[in-house]
């Protein structure tokens, strides 16, 4: 659909808006158009209706069902996975083309251990960085020349 991809280009915050607009319809009329909303934008974006269909009824899902009955491990992974979806989505460009050659389903095992993995090095570094940079600095102080 031209006109979505030309709205597509010119707000590409258009998604994360979706989920934030989900994430308030806290009402049925909300609901209903932010579901409503999701059917008329999503099909075409991808070019295969099965995907499209996929999306549109997982976001139905989120947007509908306030709370799933869960174990704890399903949510120990979910969680993991939540974590690390940025990481995921960075990463993820440089790993599966490595990987699908061999194996599409080795190359959604690497490409989500890959994110997982970034995105644990980075809480480590944010959680250690402070007190890296508090003992570099009287170092560099005492090796500045006076």
């Amino acid at each position: 659909m031209p006109a979505v991809d030309r709205l597509e280009r010119r707000l590409p915050f258009a998604l994360p808006l979706a989920g934030w607009a989900a994430a308030r319809a806290d009402t049925t009329g909300r609901r209903l158009a932010v579901t409503a909303g999701a059917v008329l934008t999503v099909p075409g974006f991808f070019g295969e209706p099965a995907r499209e269909a996929l999306v549109v009824a997982g976001f139905a899902l989120l947007v509908w069902v306030p709370a799933l009955p869960s174990r704890r491990a399903v949510n120990r992974a979910a969680a993991l996975l939540a974590g690390g979806s940025l990481y995921v989505h960075l990463t993820h460009w440089q790993v599966w083309p490595l990987v699908a050659p061999w194996s599409r389903w080795a190359a959604l095992v690497a490409s989500l251990a890959v994110g997982i993995g970034c995105a644990a090095l980075a809480r480590l570094a944010s959680r250690r960085l402070p007190a890296v940079l508090r003992r570099a600095r009287p170092l560099a102080a005492r090796a500045a020349p006076r």
